[in-house]
Formats: structure tokens, C-alpha cells, sequence
């Protein structure tokens, strides 16, 4: 079905799931987007992709978050870890191979291969970084 009107409006908060950065919401994020690939990825090539880039966007999210967490935190959320380690090691050869996938799916791919707290802080200052420089220039992306 197609309409051409806006049906859909979203509210920005401060406290949403997207926003916020905990184990929970972390754990929360990626349980959402496994169950999503779960459910979709048997319906079509193309649910399959898209839900498979969006599982992987989830894990590239508590890969960010770990950067800064504690030692106690990272303890915590091991268990989360290994599974996405394992959902990663399944999928990690063909997204590889497959060009269309996105350079950033294709990254966060290559970081979970590792577990080295070095990388994990090394993807939490560069996102700083970015979300930085992107608020800096928010009429740009606007």
C-alpha cells in the first residue's frame, strides 16, 4: 500500500531506548533487532539484508558503549557479547563478500571479531568524535 501522506511523526527524548546507553538498553536494543532478523529474515532476500544490517548495527551499538563501561559492566555484559560474537561468526563471511551490504556493517563485522578492550575504547572516542563533529554541524545534516 502506498500513500504520499506523512503518517508517522516521531518525539525525540532524552530517556528513549536510542538515546540511552546502558546494559539494559543495550541488551534491550539488540534483543529487539535479533528477534527482528529471527522473524524476518525467512520471508525474503530482501528482509533478510535488511534485518541482518540492522542486528549488526545493534551489536556495533554495545561494541561503542563498552569503550566506556567499567570492568564490572564489561563482566556483566559478557554473556550479551558472546552471542553477538556468535550471531557475528555465522554472518561474518557473507557479509564480507557481499558488496551490498554497507562499509559500516562490513566494520562492525571486523570489530567483533575481537574482544580487545583497546578496540572497544579506540570505537567509543571515535564515535564521540562523531556525534561531536555531527551536533557541531546539525543545520548540515538537517
Amino acid at each position: 500500500v502506498y500513500t504520499p501522506d506523512c503518517l508517522l511523526h516521531y518525539r525525540n527524548r532524552q530517556n528513549s531506548l536510542s538515546k540511552v546507553h546502558t546494559l539494559k538498553s543495550n541488551v534491550d536494543y539488540w534483543q529487539v533487532y535479533r528477534e527482528r532478523f529471527d522473524y524476518l529474515s525467512p520471508i525474503s532476500e530482501e528482509y533478510y539484508r535488511l534485518s541482518l544490517t540492522q542486528a549488526m548495527g545493534a551489536i556495533g551499538r554495545m561494541w561503542r558503549w563498552i569503550g566506556a563501561c567499567s570492568k564490572e559492566e564489561r563482566r556483566q555484559a559478557q554473556v550479551w557479547l558472546d552471542e553477538m560474537q556468535q550471531f557475528n561468526n555465522m554472518h561474518f563471511k557473507e557479509i564480507m563478500k557481499d558488496p551490498a551490504y554497507p562499509w559500516y556493517t562490513k566494520f562492525v563485522c571486523l570489530c567483533a571479531k575481537s574482544k580487545s578492550s583497546i578496540l572497544f575504547r579506540v570505537l567509543y572516542t571515535g564515535n564521540q568524535i562523531y556525534r561531536r563533529h555531527r551536533s557541531d554541524n546539525e543545520e548540515y545534516y538537517s
